[in-house]
């Protein structure tokens, strides 16, 4: 009967629904063949007469249940992230938005440790479906089992440590520190910011650096009291390598603070490195620093590139600031004081351009295609990302005014003298011998 069906006639009774059918249909479609194979063994092996009946059914149904569980804690799990979004994340028009700072990190953690948990659960439960005993007094036997002893300091006396003990320290000293730590920021430091006024860079460095040392002290606690104490100096001392190896993640770390103390650079600047990356001071981080140029592309870069480069930024001064130097050139044939006074006019018309500091015009070389002018306008604090468009409207202006008063932009220039007899070589010949005939400074 099984190899009286084809595939065909099998798939042809499948209903083209979406969910299960759809699921159904296209793996049958793909792997029915190997499942046709491994249905015929099953069925072989299952016979009576052969006497493998019983084993066969008991692993088949094992593994059915086995995964029927798994895929109710993979559909569980799924759910959970899906739900779970929600708390770090907020849904906007740009897409998804982090509610705090480093969500995006703590909902991976989350999605680690969730998924690590129902792993384990799964494990448990597949080892009761294949016979293996493992329930809470399994589990609290291997808890409470001993990994090593030590000798307490204070009493003497030799105490055992067991896993239980250590999930304590982790729970307890290393999260319990990070908890502990944000408190103090959130509720007190930020607290006493807010009454003495004090500078952001400075605050940014304050928290940073109580977070990291209460942190610390932490799992120096931890480690001390499950008798690790001893290996503090051997920990230090691969920290200290590791330190060594990552010599440029510990100097994008200095270059932190030395950044938020010294103010060189803050949110919201808008800064140019090298010449070529130009954008605005989305974020600060311990790592590098997020800058966001005008066609919304985001760079990541390190905070030790910034330390030890050119960094033009115009927003470092808070009074005022003068655009890119503009250079345009005339004819010759224009009057270059008649010229300096209609572009003096331009900018003093731009409503964007300041009075004070006035507007600068210079004539600044002779070219060879004609007076080269530097014009120079200031702009306000906060002009500084409208800035290129008002040069552009100048630029625009500045060519149609130039050109209602008959001149034109400086050109490249060629003086060709006409030959009239097309030979170049009789024209050669006449040229030396008039150098020829011409007196020497003797006669």
């Amino acid at each position: 009967l099984i190899f009286m069906s084809g595939r065909e006639e099998i798939l042809h009774l499948i209903p083209r629904k979406k969910g299960f059918w759809s699921w159904l249909y296209d793996f049958l479609n793909t792997y029915y063949y190997p499942f046709l194979a491994a249905l015929v063994f099953i069925i072989s092996m299952s016979n009576p007469y052969i006497g493998y009946g019983p084993q066969f059914f008991y692993v088949i149904t094992r593994l059915v249940l086995i995964l029927l569980v798994i895929t109710f804690f993979v559909a569980l799990h799924d759910y959970i992230k899906q739900v779970s979004r929600t708390l770090f994340f907020d849904q906007g028009d740009e897409g998804l938005k982090e509610r705090f700072k480093y969500g995006r990190t703590y909902y991976g953690l989350f999605v680690i440790v969730s998924f690590l948990f129902f792993t384990a659960v799964v494990f448990i439960i597949a080892a009761n479906i294949w016979g293996y005993k493992i329930g809470y007094e399994e589990i609290s036997a291997w808890l409470h089992k001993e990994i090593y002893s030590f000798e307490s300091k204070g009493t003497g006396r030799h105490r055992a440590v067991n896993a239980l003990d250590l999930i304590k320290v982790f729970l307890f000293y290393i999260l319990g520190g990070i908890l502990f730590a944000y408190v103090v920021n959130k509720f007190v430091l930020r607290r006493m910011f807010d009454l003495l006024l004090v500078n952001i860079g400075i605050q940014s460095a304050l928290l940073t650096f109580s977070r990291t040392m209460i942190t610390l002290i932490a799992v120096v606690l931890g480690v001390q009291s499950v008798g690790l104490d001893g290996s503090l100096f051997y920990i230090f001392a691969v920290l200290g390598g590791l330190g060594f190896a990552s010599k440029e993640i510990i100097t994008d770390f200095i270059g932190y603070f030395v950044i938020l103390i010294q103010r060189t650079i803050r949110i919201g600047d808008f800064v140019k490195l090298d010449n070529e990356l130009l954008g605005i001071v989305r974020h600060l981080t311990v790592r590098s620093v997020i800058l966001r140029k005008n066609n919304s592309v985001t760079l990541v870069i390190p905070n030790s590139y910034l330390l030890n480069r050119p960094v033009t930024s115009w927003n470092y001064s808070r009074t005022y600031f003068a655009f890119e130097d503009m250079y345009l050139t005339v004819m010759y044939s224009a009057d270059p004081t008649y010229v300096k006074k209609l572009i003096l006019s331009v900018l003093e018309e731009n409503v964007n351009i300041l009075k004070n500091p006035p507007p600068v015009v210079r004539l600044h070389d002779f070219v060879e295609n004609g007076y080269q002018f530097m014009v120079r306008g200031y702009l306000s604090p906060d002009r500084v990302m409208e800035q290129f468009d008002i040069v552009s409207d100048v630029r625009l202006k500045l060519v149609e005014t130039l050109r209602a008063h008959g001149f034109d932009m400086g050109s490249p220039t060629r003086l060709l003298r006409v030959i009239e007899d097309k030979s170049p070589l009789k024209y050669c010949k006449q040229v030396l011998e008039s150098k020829e005939a011409e007196p020497t400074k003797e006669g």
